[in-house]
């Protein structure tokens, strides 16, 4: 197998190996990102409740904001790079693990569908379980009139446990 770069010998010094650097940095921050995602992802199946794992939770998103912040100055990179060097990808290897970063890259995309997802249903449940620690009902509670005459009247409700007093 021949070094990635050789093929680019008609190309001035350090192209060849310019886009390949890139390539490889890209394969490097998109890994690193999937890491990243499949932590959430399974931080996020367990339904972080203690403040330790919403730390947790915090620093994976902050690092992949700053993997974000890497990829798009590669991104920057890349268009600085000269026309020709685009030419590369049609070599085979080159082709190849651009391929795959791409791949990557999709996989990635439906790793964060998944932890979109996730993410949704635990706020959801949140939502639910404060709903029910602080229900009101609705309707109220009747009873009959202490004076007999057949009239009902309405029974002062407390909103919810935190507005009992003691």
């Amino acid at each position: 197998m021949q070094d990635v770069n050789s093929k680019t010998e008609n190309w001035p010094l350090g192209k060849g190996d310019q886009l390949a650097d890139w390539i490889s940095e890209q394969e490097q921050i998109v890994n690193s990102l999937i890491e990243l995602s499949l932590k959430k992802r399974s931080l996020l199946m367990e339904l972080p409740t203690s403040e330790e794992q919403l730390k947790e939770l915090n620093g994976i998103i902050a690092q992949e904001s700053q993997f974000l912040l890497n990829l798009q100055e590669a991104e920057k990179q890349l268009a600085e790079m000269p026309q020709e060097l685009s030419r590369a990808l049609v070599q085979q290897e080159l082709a190849e693990r651009f391929s795959a970063v791409q791949s990557n890259f999709e996989r990635l995309k439906e790793l964060n569908q998944e932890n979109r997802s996730l993410l949704a249903s635990l706020l959801q449940y949140i939502n639910f379980s404060l709903d029910l620690f602080c229900q009101n009902p609705s309707g109220g509670i009747y009873r009959e009139s202490p004076n007999k005459n057949g009239e009902v009247e309405k029974v002062a409700v407390r909103s919810g446990q935190f507005d009992r007093q003691v």
